[in-house]
């Protein structure tokens, strides 16, 4: 039988987990304008290199392994092993709803919003100096609209930065202070 501790802490990761995903789909970002001599956000199209489902698969299998080959090791049982996957997985999600956040709440427009998403260009035809504050996206495709919007800080970065500080950090931990 599953203590309360363990069955609080499965609760608060789900979630945790629902709230990244009620934010990844419905969250509004924030609507800023652009200047229209912005060379940082007039680049062409080009699509996701890498997914965000195969980076977290790959962020979170890494450090786990890590812990659990470490723990084998050091002879820990599984309460240890538990214990830091827990602290892993908390963090992780936690990250990914900051940079959820932060991603709605700044509203900053990707390197391709102008002319690979949006075609907005025309705004900028009277006047190649002015500043946009309002302006309608052209494309059709209301999911790259809104990641259009959604550009600081990048999800990618946040999430691999995250699992390897956590890997160094536990490593060098677990050898300098419990060998």
């Amino acid at each position: 039988m599953m203590s309360a501790l363990k069955v609080q802490s499965v609760v608060v990761l789900i979630v945790m987990t629902i709230i990244s995903q009620l934010l990844h789909r419905y969250g509004i970002p924030h609507e800023r304008g652009f200047h229209c001599k912005d060379e940082t956000i007039t680049k062409p199209y080009h699509p996701i290199i890498i997914p965000m489902y195969y980076l977290l698969s790959i962020a979170a299998a890494v450090p786990s392994l890590a812990v659990v080959v470490t723990e084998y090791f050091h002879g820990s049982g599984r309460r240890a092993v538990s214990a830091k996957l827990k602290q892993f997985y908390f963090g992780l999600v936690l990250s990914f709803i900051l940079v959820l956040l932060c991603k709605t709440y700044f509203g900053r427009l990707r390197p391709n919003s102008i002319d690979g998403i949006c075609n907005a260009r025309h705004y900028c035809a009277d006047d190649p100096t002015r500043y946009v504050d309002q302006f309608v996206c052209d494309n059709g495709i209301p999911k790259l609209v809104r990641e259009a919007r959604m550009s600081f800080y990048s999800g990618h970065s946040s999430v691999a930065m995250y699992s390897a500080f956590y890997v160094i950090l536990y490593l060098i931990y677990r050898f300098k202070y419990n060998t």
